[in-house]
């Protein structure tokens, strides 16, 4: 077994008296044997990754989980395979693997992966443990954190799905050195994301390291690419453990997603990467915060720049009624009204109901 490094852990309490551990560091998946003997868990195990990351990390992974019984279930690259027959042919394979509610599901990969594993592991036998292996930085500080799973619909995104706390999540950023820069762009997006709904001394850290972020070296500046993983991994357990189902604060965490979540959908998931649209989602909702909930024009330029800074994908030309219809099936419509968050000031969000179609018109424009 490698030495392990020091490890940073969060330790997250839910009201359903569940308790999900993460821990955050170089060769932190070497914990997940002994969190395994610890937990009685059963003999079996089945890891469903996509085949690239099988090649790249099956044999580190499985170096780790001796003693038990490994199964490995494929799943294609892309957000295409989020779907339900996908689920469907890993729930009837995991039923004739005999799996019992003691064995123990390895959701190894990034968001796909992610909350398809957790989708499944919710509903297989009403409820089987989980552990999540998140591989890309996107999925690392944000989607393997908080307990929310689900497939997609060809009209939406998620609109189906449950919230499953795994059991355990572990975090080594020695996974993202094998991503490609786009890749490690995207998990930015949602860092930025923390910072500018919760607080604004972490957004001018981004600023005052965006030279040294932008390289995207990831091994060459480990310590400063952990400290944001672990700033953002502990924003998002705060905001989840206040509110594990989403009937509050934890829709702050919705900042850029309306645009970005409608952008994905009307380009059938096919265009941009998921921080790509986010990206472009919250210049958005800085420029819209600007018309409807006080932000300051000097504070959304600041948010618009940044993102530019590190060069994200512009918006193509997508016909309005396009977007309109696909945030139409947004999940955050209440009351046939769609909400968006938006900023009153840096690091504040706050739900914004009054929106006109014109004025998410006239944003949309001037981001275009």
């Amino acid at each position: 077994m490698a030495k392990l490094t020091k490890m940073s852990d969060l330790t997250l309490h839910f009201s359903s008296q569940k308790t999900m551990k993460t821990t955050i560091g170089l060769d932190s998946r070497f914990l997940i044997q002994d969190f395994l003997i610890t937990e009685n868990a059963g003999k079996k195990i089945a890891i469903i990754s996509h085949p690239s990351l099988l090649d790249l990390y099956l044999k580190p992974i499985k170096e780790t989980l001796l003693g038990f019984e490994v199964s490995i279930h494929p799943v294609p690259e892309g957000e295409e395979s989020k779907n339900w027959n996908q689920a469907g042919q890993l729930l009837e394979a995991l039923l004739k693997e005999k799996l019992s509610r003691q064995d123990t599901l390895i959701a190894l990969g990034g968001g796909v992966i992610g909350d398809l594993t957790g989708f499944i592991a919710s509903v297989y036998l009403r409820g089987i443990r989980c552990i999540q292996v998140p591989t890309t930085l996107l999925s690392q500080v944000d989607s393997a954190i908080g307990g929310k799973t689900g497939v997609n619909h060809p009209l939406a995104k998620n609109v189906f799905g449950t919230f499953y706390q795994p059991d355990l999540t572990v975090i080594d950023p020695e996974f993202l050195n094998t991503l490609p820069e786009n890749q490690k762009k995207s998990g930015l997006a949602e860092i930025i994301k923390y910072a500018c709904i919760q607080d604004a001394s972490f957004f001018k850290f981004i600023e005052e390291n965006k030279e040294q972020i932008k390289p995207f070296k990831i091994k060459e500046s480990i310590s400063l690419w952990e400290t944001l993983i672990k700033k953002s991994c502990e924003y998002k357990s705060k905001i989840v453990m206040a509110d594990e189902k989403e009937s509050g604060i934890r829709a702050h965490l919705n900042f850029g997603h309306t645009l970005g979540h409608a952008i994905e959908a009307a380009t059938q998931y096919r265009v941009y990467l998921h921080g790509e649209a986010v990206a472009l989602g919250m210049q958005f909702a800085a420029w819209l915060s600007t018309k409807v909930s006080g932000l300051s024009k000097t504070d959304a330029k600041k948010i618009h720049d940044l993102i530019a800074y590190f060069n994200y994908p512009l918006l193509q030309p997508i016909p309005f009624t396009d977007l309109i219809q696909a945030m139409s099936f947004d999940k955050k419509i209440e009351h046939k009204t769609l909400r968006f968050v938006t900023l009153s000031s840096l690091g504040k969000a706050c739900i914004t109901t009054d929106v006109t179609q014109t004025q998410i018109e006239e944003t949309i424009k001037e981001l275009q």
